[in-house]
This record gives C-alpha cells, sequence and structure tokens, in this order.
C-alpha cells in the first residue's frame, strides 16, 4: 500500500509542486527548524501533496455528510438546557488554574532556544483543548449554554488525547523542577473535565452526522493548517511531518509513509469510544451525586 501510493504520488504529482514545496522548505523550516531533515521529509514532497489532496477530498465528502449538524445540535441543546448556564465559583476556579498552567507552558516554550519555533507547540491539541475548556468556563451566560455544550461535547469525542499525552510523557526537554507539577495538575484537569462536564450539563450522543463531523474537522485542521505550517515552522507540529515516538511494538502502518491516514481510523474509533464511556461516566457520577445529596436530605 505504501508503495503503491508513493509511486502514484511520483506519477501523478508534478515535478514543479514538488520541486516549489522543496524551495519553500529549503528557505523556512529547513532553514530555521528544529527538526532534522530525515525527520522534516519523512514524507517526501509529493506524498506530502498527494495526502493533502486525499484529505481534502475526504474532508469534503464528509462535511457534505454532516451539514447541518452543528447548527442543529446547538438548537437541540439550547432547548434542552433553556435558561441554564455554566456559571459557578468551582468553573472559574477551574478556568483560572488551566490559564496559569496554559501560561506556564507559553513560559516553557519561550525560555527554550527558538523561541518562535518552540512556541508552535502550544498548538498541540491538550493546549488547544486547554483554550477551549477556558473558552467555555469563561462565557457563562444562559446565551452561551448551548454553543458550550457543542464544544464540551467535541471536548468527550476527543478526550482520548489527553489519556494518550498522560500515558506517554515527554519529560526529555523540562528545565524547571515545577514543569512536571504544571504537566500534572494540566493533564488531570484535561482528564476529569469532560465527565464532570457530562455529569452537571447536557452533551449530545453519538450519531452519524455527528461521527462524520468529529472526524473531519480535526482531518481539516491536521491536513491543511497543521501539516504545511510544520512545514513552514519547522516542527512536528501534532507529529504531521513525522509519527509520534510511540514506544513499544506498534503496528507497521503506524510508522509508515501513510502514518497519518492510518492515525485517522484509529482516532475515529477512540472517539466513538471516548464519547460513549464519558457521557456514561457522567451518568454515574450525576447518579451517585443526587443518591449522596438525598441522603444527606434524610439525615437532616
Amino acid at each position: 500500500m505504501e508503495s503503491a501510493f508513493t509511486a502514484l504520488c511520483d506519477a501523478v504529482v508534478p515535478d514543479v509542486l514538488a520541486g516549489a514545496l522543496q524551495t519553500f522548505a529549503s528557505h523556512t523550516g529547513l532553514k530555521w527548524g528544529v527538526v532534522s531533515a530525515n525527520q522534516y521529509w519523512f514524507q517526501p514532497p509529493k506524498v506530502h501533496i498527494g495526502l493533502f489532496v486525499l484529505g481534502m477530498i475526504f474532508c469534503a465528502v464528509l462535511q457534505k455528510r454532516s451539514r447541518g449538524f452543528r447548527g442543529g445540535a446547538i438548537a437541540q441543546l439550547a432547548v434542552k438546557g433553556a435558561g441554564r448556564s455554566v456559571r459557578c465559583p468551582i468553573n472559574t476556579l477551574v478556568a483560572a488554574t488551566l490559564i496559569v498552567c496554559l501560561g506556564a507552558q507559553v513560559y516553557v516554550k519561550g525560555s527554550r532556544p527558538k523561541p518562535l519555533v518552540q512556541l508552535a507547540w502550544l498548538l498541540m491539541p491538550c493546549h488547544v483543548f486547554t483554550a477551549v475548556w477556558i473558552y467555555i468556563f469563561l462565557h457563562d451566560t444562559p446565551r452561551s449554554y448551548a454553543n458550550n455544550c457543542y464544544l464540551a461535547t467535541l471536548m468527550m469525542d476527543w478526550s482520548w488525547a489527553p489519556v494518550a499525552a498522560a500515558l506517554e510523557p515527554d519529560w526529555g526537554d523540562h528545565r524547571f523542577f515545577w514543569e512536571g507539577y504544571i504537566f500534572f495538575t494540566h493533564h488531570t484537569l484535561l482528564l476529569l473535565l469532560p465527565v464532570y462536564y457530562a455529569a452537571r450539563y447536557d452533551s449530545l450522543g453519538l450519531s452519524w452526522p455527528h461521527v462524520f463531523h468529529l472526524t473531519w474537522v480535526p482531518t481539516f485542521v491536521n491536513f491543511s493548517i497543521f501539516a504545511p505550517y510544520g512545514l513552514f515552522i519547522g516542527l512536528n507540529v501534532n507529529y504531521q511531518l513525522a509519527p509520534p515516538p510511540i514506544s513499544g511494538p506498534v503496528p507497521a502502518a503506524l510508522r509508515s509513509v501513510l502514518f497519518r491516514p492510518a492515525y485517522v481510523l484509529i482516532f475515529v474509533a477512540l472517539s466513538v469510544l471516548s464519547n460513549a464511556l464519558t457521557r456514561q461516566g457522567g451518568k454515574v457520577l450525576r447518579t451517585a451525586l443526587t443518591a449522596v445529596q438525598r441522603a444527606e436530605r434524610k439525615v437532616k
């Protein structure tokens, strides 16, 4: 499969496009980036172009199949949660804590050599999710409730990403003694918040439009934004230039030139599982808290 796709790209992608990409790389990412040339060109220029085209076709098909999902979801959540909001002291404290964690990451990345390149690590999923949670908890009026629940549902869908980051932490570039504490606090919140939100507020279950939506959105971001930006900045942003450094044996496809399409399939399965488990965990937590409250009332 890998050799066949590479051969197809070699035959179909014009040499002038591949040459233009190589020229672009030599004047940008390869000039000031921090990755090696081998990692930078783990996917050859023509394969990069071929995967971009393939990814955009894939996203266009799924976007068409899920058209109107976001608007319909927000309308449904607005009716379901009429008059509700996420305003409470706990959520404000969580938002403040996440702001501190994110600010610490900005300081850490900015203190490394080539800080403008290193700051691009803030585009990794956990940092993006942190910004989303901050947005949710700071937009705490009833008017924002439905959109908050839509965004929180996506965080439930993709809650496997912080789990993966916590299981494979990268301690190698830590320079300050407190970085480990920030990492622990930060990722603990990212692991708990989806279940917490599912227990307290409204969220969306799975449907085919939902699955198509949760698939094409990150695929589009990765293939059309993060991969080109990674080539420009010379950083393996969200592992779009080369596979993530996973310890232990993994299927050969995840270490091949076609690792990105292979990961898309795995991510879809993980997202479906994450939504189901997170919402079920929220129901269990809500039931337990309700039982405790009832028991306290009886005692009083």
